[in-house]
């Protein structure tokens, strides 16, 4: 042989020895099965006993009531997922229906709030121009009023109590006072359109109404006498001697004149010097005394100015409520300020009230199920 055939030779015999090794472990696997086999048999001949029938039996029956449940709980899951669907369905539609309504509200309160800032543009509006009224109108009665009194303090000074003197002089000393020339009746006067004659009337003549009277108080101050004293106190002569009687009217002249009334006849000439004096002084400063009474006049009315302008600048509120107050409707008045107080509350609470209530409709979206 040859030394290559010599070398296949051993390695066939190398590969035969392995492999009877190998079948030398299919004994051992032969013999488990063999094992094994015995097992099952033993086994089928312990399930041929009843007792193991009836629980493989009732094995089987819970086996297929379990595929049972099983297959209610895959249809209850189905129905399930339906209703998720359909809850999930009509929340979106909720969600819409309410972005819907939550817009409508948003513009009608939108709406609202602007109706309510026209409402207090336009009463801001008549507020200005009520005051306008007001303060045109104050300003009218207040410059009537410094006129009147202009033309008042203007007037010539002392002309009541020289007026008042002339006829105390004239009074008791009528030769120092020139008589006015006496006047016609004058156009309008009413003249006499027929005469009675009453020379053939028999009987006592009934004394006119007043006469009686006048008779009765004369010298004694009544009031018939007072009221004629201021009257005729220039044009009455004086008592006769021996008599000295003052009427009220005259007592009082004097009095307003500060110059205590005469007691006796004696007296008398001491007071016409007085009145005299008087008069001459009242005429020298005259002019004096009118300038200071301009001055005084002016001075007040300037004051008065200058408060009703501090007022009218410190006067800026106006009324904002729902609800005007009679006292702030005034025109040609003053407003109540504890009215003014109250509208202001009233607009923060209506104010806020509105606020209030659309933060609520904000606030009150459905929630969302899982």
């Amino acid at each position: 042989m040859r030394i290559v055939d010599e070398k296949k030779a051993l390695a066939d015999i190398s590969q035969l020895n392995r492999q009877k090794k190998g079948f030398a472990g299919f004994e051992d696997a032969q013999k488990g099965i063999d094992d094994v086999k015995a097992q099952i048999a033993e086994l089928k001949k312990s399930m041929d006993d009843p007792e193991s029938r009836a629980l493989s039996d009732r094995y089987t029956t819970i086996t297929s009531e379990l595929d049972k449940i099983k297959s209610e709980q895959d249809d209850a899951f189905k129905n399930l997922n339906a209703l998720r669907d359909e809850r999930t369905k009509a929340h979106d539609d909720q969600q819409k229906k309410y972005t819907a309504v939550k817009e409508i509200k948003d513009r009608y309160y939108q709406s609202r709030r602007a109706a309510i800032e026209y409402e207090k543009e336009a009463r801001r509006i008549r507020d200005e121009k009520r005051k306008a009224e007001n303060d045109a109108y104050f300003r009218g009665k207040r410059q009537e009023t410094a006129k009147q009194k202009l033309e008042e303090a203007s007037a010539p000074a002392y002309q009541d109590e020289i007026r008042t003197a002339n006829n105390l002089l004239g009074f008791f000393d009528p030769s120092s006072v020139q008589k006015q020339e006496v006047s016609g009746p004058g156009k309008f006067a009413a003249s006499a359109t027929r005469t009675v004659d009453d020379s053939g009337m028999k009987g006592t003549k009934l004394p006119k109404k007043g006469e009686d009277e006048e008779n009765y108080f004369m010298g004694t101050g009544g009031k018939k006498n007072k009221r004629k004293g201021n009257k005729n106190s220039g044009t009455s002569s004086p008592a006769p001697e021996g008599k000295f009687n003052l009427d009220i009217g005259t007592i009082d002249s004097l009095s307003k004149l500060n110059i205590n009334p005469p007691m006796s006849q004696n007296d008398v000439p001491a007071l016409i010097e007085t009145l005299k004096s008087k008069i001459s002084f009242w005429k020298e400063d005259q002019d004096r005394k009118t300038k200071e009474n301009t001055a005084k006049a002016q001075a007040e009315i300037d004051k008065l100015e200058s408060e009703a302008n501090a007022a009218d600048s410190k006067s800026g509120a106006t009324e904002t409520a729902r609800k005007p107050a009679a006292e702030k409707e005034q025109v040609n008045g003053t407003a109540s300020a504890g009215a003014e107080r109250e509208q202001e509350a009233d607009a923060a609470a209506d104010v806020a009230e509105d606020m209030k209530k659309a933060k609520i409709e904000d606030m009150t979206a459905p929630e969302g199920g899982a």
